[in-house]
């Protein structure tokens, strides 16, 4: 009679695991969205490695991760150790990175990041690149930003038909600018800003 009881509770036990494990990956784990073709050739064409780059970390997942996964997490504190600004990424888990690239060069303001995230709406990445500070936007873009007040502050938005295009951040760290980037080839402005609330 214990022994039918033993294995009655074993049983049990085994069951609601597999409820359990079954009901978490399905509604609680975040499912991957998949990435379009337009973003595919925009995002994951060969990534160009500068060759006076010291060091570069750049990593590519099979799969859409989680940006809120351990594995991600740990991937980001590599990328990060090697580059004097802070990494600004949206918060929640229906962010998924497709790829990330950061690398440092020889001298200082050469150190530049990208990354091409997904959301169930589309594909955006965002980039960090001193090179742009030293520039006029103008002379790269002709046309003239929309210029928007967010969340207090001042971003710039450019349509440029195939792809959308914002400046949402610039920080100075010892004399040197590392302007902020938000694009997209599919995401519309509304949903470009939406991504900017979940980052700041």
């Amino acid at each position: 009679m214990n022994y039918q009881k033993i294995k009655s509770s074993i049983v049990l036990i085994i069951g609601i695991f597999i409820l359990f494990s079954f009901f978490y990956h399905s509604v609680f784990k975040p499912k991957s969205p998949k990435i379009s073709d337009k973003a595919r050739g925009y995002y994951l064409e060969s990534p160009i490695f500068p060759q006076e780059a010291q060091k570069i970390f750049y990593q590519e997942y099979s799969l859409p991760i989680s940006i809120t996964s351990k594995k991600f997490k740990q991937d980001l504190k590599k990328f990060q150790e090697i580059l004097p600004f802070e990494i600004l990424l949206p918060k929640g888990k229906k962010y998924f990175a497709v790829n990330i690239l950061s690398f440092t060069g020889k001298e200082k303001g050469t150190e530049k990041f990208f990354g091409a995230f997904l959301t169930k709406k589309g594909a955006f990445g965002i980039f960090v690149d001193p090179g742009f500070s030293e520039i006029d936007p103008q002379s790269i873009f002709p046309q003239k930003p929309e210029e928007i007040e967010f969340k207090k502050r001042k971003i710039y938005f450019w349509d440029f038909g195939e792809s959308k295009l914002i400046l949402f951040e610039t920080k100075e760290i010892e004399g040197r600018k590392y302007p902020y980037f938000l694009d997209s080839p599919e995401l519309s402005k509304e949903d470009l800003l939406e991504i900017l609330g979940d980052i700041f």
